[in-house]
């Protein structure tokens, strides 16, 4: 069985293997996807480097490693 892509996955599966499923995309799929169509934006972009330095300060913080 071939699919055509990811054009209506959901319904092919749900058809094919699984009559009772139910396709819903997670909440961070969803901020995912707006976040990467709105990219283009000079606010967006900046917002988003802005996370992922926050990210990446938090993440290696001494503080987070005291516990242990």
């Amino acid at each position: 069985m071939s699919f055509k892509g990811k054009i209506r996955m959901t319904k092919q599966i749900k058809d094919l293997w699984a009559q009772f499923s139910m396709g819903v995309h997670c909440v961070d799929h969803k901020i995912n996807l707006s976040v990467q169509s709105l990219s283009d934006f000079i606010f967006i972009a900046r917002m988003e480097s802005f996370m992922l330095n926050m990210y990446g300060y938090f993440n290696h913080s001494l503080k987070q490693h005291l516990k242990f």
